[in-house]
């Protein structure tokens, strides 16, 4: 089996050095815990059953992109949905198309760039984000409580490191795009 590699700038990997054996069945077993709980954590799109949304049509992507937007500053491109969250534009179109129905987003041009369209969270959105933002904090702390608090400091720890490997170049063009997005977007 080849060595695996791992695109410059993303681990702490150098190009072209093989990855011990040990670490790639690691990543195995990582990966097959993450799928696994990936499968058992629901959305918490139950909480909200009782503010009449119908959001199934848009499934997880929901979540996903009103986060976005939210930590966008309430306004962003439907590109950035796609490539923040690894979705297709086919796929952001239609679920901005369920959030725009429930009246959580509007579409609409660019104040900066009238050619370009730009996504924004209505009131509505805001609130529907803030619901779901309490729900996952608490589903959260029901988890790390079932944890306890030394497995639930080791997972905190653990994440923060892979976000630092992870982060990087990464987290920087991130920044500026953020940036870049809420000088154009007008409040």
């Amino acid at each position: 089996m080849e060595p695996m590699e791992e695109p410059h700038g993303t681990c702490a990997t150098p190009p072209g050095e093989p990855v011990p054996e040990v670490i790639r069945e690691l990543a195995g077993r990582f990966l097959e815990e993450a799928f696994a709980a990936r499968r058992l954590v629901r959305p918490p799109l139950a909480h909200l059953d009782g503010h009449g949304l119908r959001l199934e049509d848009a499934g997880r992507g929901c979540i996903g992109l009103l986060g976005v937007l939210s930590d966008e500053g309430g306004c962003a491109s439907p590109s950035l949905f796609a490539r923040q969250l690894g979705l297709t534009p086919a796929r952001v179109s239609n679920i901005l198309s369920a959030l725009e129905r429930e009246g959580l987003v509007e579409r609409g041009p660019s104040a900066g760039d009238r050619r370009r369209v730009e996504v924004r969270l209505t009131e509505k959105g805001r609130e529907v984000d803030a619901l779901m933002n309490e729900a996952l904090a608490r589903h959260t702390a029901d988890l790390l409580n079932a944890l306890g608090e030394e497995d639930s400091r080791e997972l905190v720890r653990i994440l923060g490191r892979i976000v630092a490997v992870l982060g990087g170049a990464q987290w920087q063009q991130a920044h500026r795009q953020q940036s870049q997005w809420q000088g154009r977007c007008g409040s």
